[in-house]
């Protein structure tokens, strides 16, 4: 409401006028004075006098105008001059967008601030516009002054692999994959999937927050080589077979699509063990899902904060999605990930070297300028390849102490996780329609055609690529890659 009274003010402000000098003429004056007088309401010391029912309605209606005209502009100076206070700060984060979005995330974080149509100097600025081309446009207004800090970009539709940062500051991140982060670090879901070696596991719609959902799943689910993972996705007929080829999973994982609903043909569907459901909240499915497959635990996407777990007969059924969760500034600003990113891509460059942490870099200004000037370079899929494998270390940090690994010995530890990750490479490398291939230039690589040598399987690869597998593991344990 509030909203729709901002973008109609303007026509409004402008009414007082229309009705005076409507009043005035009638009242006998040329169209010109009628004007004057009409236009001097506005001023609260206000010369014109009231001659009848219009002008007296436009002496009052301007003098509020005026009046709310003045407070707004108060109002915005206060807010410049506390946002440019807060930027002092060096955790300050500017944001700009969807104000229910933005006020959920102000009100809960002391060092946030809505940025207005003015954009200051906040060591990190956050855009949150619901539409892509906005948030780019925005960006693009005012490129020059946001650089000065750290930019994040919420892209929603756009595939991030498309896209490419025009400068070391710049980062994509699509909101629906914070969903499904949070929601595949589940600490009841991990300790189901680890427990089993084998489990069956329906998604429910494959719109953006399903493909999320099934594309961060297929990453961050790479726990024993022996494992047996069987995903359905429930995704509609819209869905073509070069969609569904994406998922090649290098194990014994497999991926099956249903055209239908779980709904129309259940009786033949197998027990699932876990029920992630992508679509709005529907309770009438719910109940149906928690009836039908009585071991399964139901995740239910909702925005809205459901405290049902009292009225529940028991826990099976759980929710995902709350964006009070989801939007925070340690979801959205992953300076960590990004940093141990940017080592990653800077040992690729040089693999005869031991691996550095991003401080030790930081301390050789030569060799951090490279690794800034290295990754500005990339485009957004090499980029999201390096973070997910960063990623994935941090899986492995969690694993590394857990059973069956801790009781390998550590050379043979080392190894197994070097083919996990050799496996989290392969997969990210096909979900993004790249196919094992060799370049006509001999090359390890055509980014055009997107084939690569190294998409086999881990006994295929040459010694010396195995050994990089090795030395990410080797290189993520020894500096601790944590969050």
């Amino acid at each position: 409401m509030i909203k729709k009274l901002k973008k109609i003010f303007p026509v409004l402000a402008i009414v007082p006028f229309i009705i005076g000098s409507v009043g005035y003429h009638m009242a006998g004056l040329r169209w010109m004075d009628a004007c004057y007088n009409s236009v001097s309401l506005y001023v609260i010391q206000q010369n014109a006098d009231s001659t009848n029912a219009l002008t007296e309605i436009a002496r009052w209606s301007a003098a509020l105008v005026a009046t709310a005209a003045i407070l707004s502009i108060l109002k915005q100076a206060g807010q410049y001059l506390l946002n440019s206070i807060l930027c002092l700060s060096s955790d300050s984060a500017a944001l700009y967008g969807e104000e229910e979005i933005v006020n959920q995330i102000c009100a809960k974080e002391k060092k946030a601030f809505f940025g207005g149509a003015s954009v200051v100097n906040a060591k990190h600025q956050i855009l949150l516009f619901h539409d892509d081309a906005e948030n780019l446009s925005f960006y693009r207004k005012h490129r020059e002054k946001m650089n000065a800090g750290q930019v994040w970009l919420a892209v929603r539709s756009l595939d991030l692999s498309f896209l490419k940062a025009d400068n070391m500051n710049l980062h994509f991140f699509n909101p629906n994959n914070l969903v499904a982060k949070l929601l595949w670090n589940d600490e009841d879901i991990n300790t189901r999937l680890k427990e089993n070696k084998k489990a069956k596991i329906a998604i429910l719609g494959f719109e953006s927050l399903g493909e999320q959902v099934m594309t961060q799943g297929f990453l961050h689910n790479v726990f024993f080589e022996d494992q047996e993972y069987e995903y359905h996705v429930f995704a509609g007929k819209e869905n073509n077979d070069f969609t569904k080829n994406r998922f090649i999973s290098m194990n014994k994982d497999t991926v099956i699509f249903h055209e239908g609903s779980i709904c129309d043909d259940n009786e033949t569907l197998p027990d699932f063990d876990l029920i992630l459901s992508t679509e709005e909240i529907d309770f009438n499915l719910m109940e149906l899902l928690w009836i039908r497959f009585h071991k399964a635990l139901i995740y239910m996407y909702s925005e809205s904060n459901l405290e049902l777990s009292d009225f529940m007969v028991d826990n099976r059924v759980r929710f995902f999605g709350e964006a009070e969760k989801i939007y925070t500034l340690s979801n959205i600003i992953t300076d960590k990930l990004y940093e141990n990113g940017i080592v990653l891509n800077y040992n690729y460059d040089h693999y005869d070297a031991p691996m550095p942490s991003y401080e030790v870099l930081k301390a050789h200004p030569k060799a951090f300028k490279e690794a800034k000037n290295s990754w500005s370079n990339l485009n957004e899929f090499t980029k999201g390849s390096n973070i997910a494998s960063a990623d994935y270390l941090m899986i492995v940090n969690d694993l590394y102490d857990e059973s069956p690994y801790k009781e390998m010995q550590k050379e043979n530890r080392d190894w197994a996780f070097a083919r996990l990750e050799h496996i989290l490479w392969c997969r990210y490398h096909f979900m993004n329609y790249w196919t094992y291939g060799v370049p006509e230039d001999g090359k390890n690589k055509d980014s055009v055609k997107r084939i690569h040598t190294c998409l086999l399987a881990f006994e295929e690869l040459s010694e010396e690529n195995k050994r990089k597998d090795l030395d990410v593991i080797l290189s993520g344990r020894r500096w601790g890659m944590t969050k």
